[in-house]
């Protein structure tokens, strides 16, 4: 997620699941470690708080996707993969939100060369 500006909008691809933490306890080591990578928000940036449509999937503290501590593994529940082509897209913003899931791409690629 190194570098990205443009809010991730990502299609959302599946009819059920969702992050489930066990405890509060584990819920505040993740948030303690760091391991938070990406959140479900409001257009505005605002935390979704956990209410449809910005949290489409009901997962706890919004959590989007998960990273491991080392930062090489990263999990997500949205699916970026599928707004990585221009297709039909307009304005200024929808553009940079594309641009935007291509790049966490392109670290991911990155990171591994470097690794």
């Amino acid at each position: 997620t190194r570098g990205l500006t443009a809010p991730l909008s990502c299609p959302i691809a599946h009819g059920e699941g969702r992050l489930a933490i066990a405890s509060p306890e584990v819920l505040e080591g993740v948030r303690k470690d760091g391991l938070i990578a990406l959140a479900y928000a409001r257009p505005d940036g605002a935390p979704a708080s956990g209410e449809y449509p910005y949290n489409p999937n009901g997962s706890t503290a919004d959590i989007a996707g998960l990273c491991n501590p080392a930062g090489n593994v990263l999990g997500l529940m949205p699916h970026p993969e599928n707004n990585v082509v221009l297709r039909n897209r307009d304005g200024e913003a929808r553009r940079a939100a594309t641009e935007a899931c291509l790049r966490l791409w392109r670290n991911g690629v990155d990171l591994a060369k470097n690794f």
